[in-house]
């Protein structure tokens, strides 16, 4: 006896039946979405569902909905979690559908015709963002000194090849005082930004150029738990659609245009950078009255959005400098989709610190 059209259809990889449902795979194959079971669509810069290495296997992390291919086929077509769960006339489904495709044969009397696909279940809606009180951030932000009035803070900046002098006359960051009782929101993992050596303090600039939140930089050369960087922990969103921004950045963001003294005629220059130290190298790069600076935003995980991207003028020249590694390329990938066909965009990767 030769092998049943389960054996047939079960040689065919879990990438390939996806791609044929219409699901969406990453670059390498090893993630999709959206999730046949809940609908999620991402997972940090992944796809929702992991697919196994050898492409025999599916999980999403979400809702736990997992099996091989055929199980996959099953969740789409009749909402079962396994092929095991199907009556007889819903598995014919699935073997038509596989026998359509010449990956198993139809058997007597078969259709040839597989029933369409159901709709795969909407995204689930995102959770409403947790953001700090408004009044609460200005508070802590003007109980902050300037960074040259904090000696350790000064020194993180100057070990970084930054200028404290020039980072506090245009106001870029300021420094958490040590013996300052912080709000609750200002922590990580329980334990204040100021006592976790979390103590260079930026703006968090939402898609109207409005401070909505802060972040905190440590100055330590070896971060607690590893963390260089800690946002306002209000919620899981609460860095989601903020940036830091330099002047320039602020009023773009605020106007939807180039700032007003930008010449005339002239596309207007965006740079957008990775991480604090990035951010203030190039908002400290020019001087104040040079007629070529660039306007500069600096992005994390989740701070670049549609928002943001609909405040960039079109014709804006920008310049994505994101590491040279998988985060880097997530954020400029997402930065170029959002952005692609009405500016002019290019990027230079910068080496991973």
């Amino acid at each position: 006896m030769g092998p049943t059209w389960i054996d047939q259809a079960g040689a065919v990889d879990v990438p390939d039946v996806a791609e044929a449902l219409g699901l969406r795979l990453d670059r390498n194959r090893r993630a999709m979405r959206p999730c046949p079971g809940c609908g999620a669509d991402r997972r940090e810069k992944r796809g929702a569902v992991r697919v196994s290495h050898k492409g025999r296997g599916w999980w999403c992390p979400r809702c736990n909905a997992k099996g091989d291919a055929l199980d996959l086929v099953a969740r789409v077509l009749h909402r079962a979690p396994k092929l095991r769960d199907l009556t007889a006339e819903q598995r014919a489904d699935v073997r038509a559908w596989y026998a359509g495709r010449g990956w198993c044969d139809g058997g007597e009397g078969s259709p040839g015709i597989a029933r369409a696909p159901m709709p795969i279940p909407k995204r689930p809606d995102p959770e409403p963002l947790a953001r700090p009180e408004e009044r609460e951030v200005l508070d802590l932000w003007f109980a902050c000194a300037r960074v040259t009035e904090d000696a350790a803070v000064a020194q993180w900046l100057v070990s970084r090849g930054l200028d404290p002098e020039t980072v506090a006359a245009r106001d870029l960051a300021r420094a958490l005082p040590e013996d300052l009782d912080a709000p609750s929101w200002a922590r990580f993992s329980g334990t204040p930004w100021n006592r976790g050596g979390w103590r260079c303090i930026f703006p968090a600039y939402g898609p109207t150029g409005r401070m909505e939140s802060l972040r905190a930089r440590s100055i330590e050369a070896h971060p607690p738990k590893g963390m260089k960087a800690a946002a306002a922990a209000a919620g899981d969103g609460s860095a989601t659609g903020l940036v830091l921004a330099d002047a320039a950045g602020r009023e773009v963001l605020g106007t939807g245009a180039a700032p007003r003294w930008w010449p005339e005629g002239e596309p207007l220059r965006l740079v957008v950078t990775e991480g604090e130290p990035d951010f203030l190298t190039w908002a400290t790069r020019y001087g104040e009255t040079a007629d070529d600076a660039p306007a500069v935003l600096g992005v994390w995980s989740g701070g670049w959005t549609p928002e943001i991207a609909g405040r960039i003028p079109d014709e804006t020249r920008v310049t994505v400098l994101t590491h040279d590694d998988d985060n880097g390329d997530h954020y400029a990938d997402k930065i170029w989709l959002s952005l692609a066909g009405r500016c002019e965009i290019r990027r230079r990767a910068k080496e991973t610190p």
